[in-house]
């Protein structure tokens, strides 16, 4: 599961609290976790699309949400650490 999960569960369960709705949500990132795909990619962005328009945001924007939202925590890390490891090497830290 990622990381944020528990975070995003309190999000949605203040939403839910603060309407007097009783609904139960399943997270994406745990039916994500049951698919056969690794790191659930394609899955997670679906649910967090479905889940975002559900609560009355645009497909497009929930879809812009769901791939930035992937783009920085999976894609923007290991970018960053390849330029930050060739700048040590370069420094002679490495």
């Amino acid at each position: 599961m990622d990381e944020d999960e528990p975070v995003s569960q309190v999000r949605i369960s203040a939403i839910f609290a603060s309407s007097g709705d009783e609904t139960r949500v399943v997270r994406p990132g745990w039916f994500a976790g049951l698919m056969p795909v690794s790191g659930g990619i394609g899955v997670a962005e679906a649910g967090y699309v479905i889940g975002l328009t559900a609560f009355g945001v645009p497909e497009p924007i929930a879809l812009a949400v769901a791939l930035t939202n992937r783009f920085i925590t999976t894609y923007m890390p290991p970018i960053i650490g390849f330029f930050m490891m060739k700048r040590l090497e370069r420094a002679g830290y490495l």
